[in-house]
C-alpha cells in the first residue's frame, strides 16, 4: 500500500496570509487609535492643569492688591491701579498694581513683602510680569512668566456699584475685577475676581513752624496794644485823667 502527503495548496497558502495581514492592519488600527486618544487626553489634561495653574495665580494676586502707587524711575505713576488698552505693552488689554504677600523669611532678601505684578497678552501668550522692587529704576526689566498659551484676547471689566468697561479712578481700587479669556481651542471664558477694596491715603501737609510763630508774636502784640488802664472823667467844669491804680483808684487825682 502506498502512502501519499498531501500539504497546503499555494492559493491556500495565499489566502491565510491575505486573512492574517488584514487581521494585523485591523489590529494595528485599533492600537493606533488608543495611543492617539491617550496622546490627545494626556495634551487636554495639561491644558486645564495649565488654566487652573493660571487661575490660581491670578486670584493670588487680585485678592491680595494693595492700594500702593508705583514709580518708573523718577516718574510716578500716580494711580493705584494702571488697566486698560495697551498697558504693560499688552496686544489688548492689560492690568498694572501692587499687590501683598511676596514671602521673605526673616527679611533674609534685600526686598520687602511687596511686588508690583502685570498682566498682558504677548503673541498670544498669557504673560504675568514681576519686578522685583515695585519702584522700578529706569532700565529695569521684569521677569517674564508665560502662563498659557494659545489667547487671543484678554477683556477687562470693573465693578463699582456697576460693571463698568474703563477704570479711570486713581484713588480708588475696584471692589472686582472680570477677565474675560478668548482662547483658541476652548472659546469665551470669563472668570471674576473680588479684590480688598482700597483708597490712597492722603498726606496732610505740615504746617509751617515759622508762620505759627509770626502769627503767635502778632496775636500777642495785638492783645498788648488793646489792655489800656487810662480812664477820663468829666464832671462838670473839672477834667480829672489819671491811670488807676493797684485798688483802682487814680495814681494822681490832678484837676484843672
Amino acid at each position: 500500500m502506498r502512502l501519499t502527503q498531501r500539504g497546503f495548496t499555494l492559493l491556500e497558502i495565499l489566502i491565510a496570509i491575505a486573512v492574517f495581514s488584514v487581521l494585523s492592519l485591523a489590529a494595528y488600527q485599533v492600537l493606533q487609535g488608543v495611543m492617539r486618544s491617550d496622546k490627545i487626553s494626556s495634551e487636554h489634561t495639561e491644558k486645564l492643569k495649565q488654566m487652573q495653574r493660571a487661575m490660581l495665580i491670578i486670584e493670588r494676586d487680585m485678592t491680595q492688591m494693595v492700594a500702593r502707587t508705583t514709580r518708573n524711575g523718577a516718574e510716578p505713576n500716580g494711580a493705584l491701579l494702571r488697566a486698560g488698552k495697551y498697558i504693560a505693552e499688552s496686544e489688548s488689554d492689560g492690568i498694572d498694581f501692587v499687590r501683598l504677600g511676596w514671602s521673605n523669611p526673616q527679611g533674609q532678601l534685600p526686598r520687602s513683602n511687596l511686588v508690583r505684578v502685570a498682566y498682558r497678552i504677548k503673541e498670544n501668550n498669557l504673560e504675568r510680569l514681576y519686578f522685583l522692587y515695585p519702584d522700578a529704576v529706569s532700565g529695569q526689566e521684569p521677569e517674564v512668566q508665560v502662563l498659557i498659551k494659545g489667547v487671543n484676547n484678554l477683556t477687562l471689566r470693573y465693578w463699582d456699584k456697576s460693571w463698568q468697561a474703563s477704570w479711570t479712578n486713581k484713588d480708588k481700587l475696584p471692589a472686582g475685577i472680570a477677565m474675560e479669556f478668548d482662547f483658541e481651542d476652548y472659546g469665551v471664558i470669563s472668570r471674576l475676581f473680588l479684590t480688598p477694596e482700597g483708597e490712597a491715603v492722603k498726606a496732610k501737609v505740615p504746617q509751617n513752624p515759622a508762620r505759627n510763630s509770626s502769627s503767635n508774636n502778632t496775636n500777642s502784640a495785638s492783645g498788648a496794644n488793646s489792655t489800656t488802664g487810662g480812664n477820663s472823667t468829666t464832671t462838670g467844669g473839672n477834667s480829672t485823667t489819671g491811670t488807676n491804680g493797684p485798688n483802682g483808684g487814680p495814681v494822681n487825682g490832678g484837676r484843672s
